[in-house]
């Protein structure tokens, strides 16, 4: 999965969001537990402009990080949807 993730993050840096929202939504159909994907994801939708699934993605991925015992990485994605709300 780190591969398929790190497909999308090339992807993102490129600039080609929904090729990277392509490879999330891969990594997440192999291992749907996988909150770095879901948080990219949202990173990813986020700058194509759609807020309400960043919201939702941002969401998922801090209840995993959560579960996961990885508060900081909770405490930002909780962050981010907190910005994109006030927005």
């Amino acid at each position: 999965m780190g591969v398929i993730c790190g497909g999308g993050n090339a992807n993102k840096s490129l600039g080609d969001n929904q090729g990277a929202i392509a490879d999330y939504n891969q990594a997440i159909k192999l291992n749907p537990d996988y909150a770095a994907a879901y948080n990219n994801r949202g990173i990813a939708k986020k700058s194509f402009g759609d807020k309400q699934g960043a919201i939702f993605d941002y969401n998922q991925a801090a209840q995993l990080y959560s579960q996961q015992n990885k508060m900081d990485k909770y405490l930002d994605a909780v962050e981010q949807v907190k910005k994109l709300e006030n927005k």
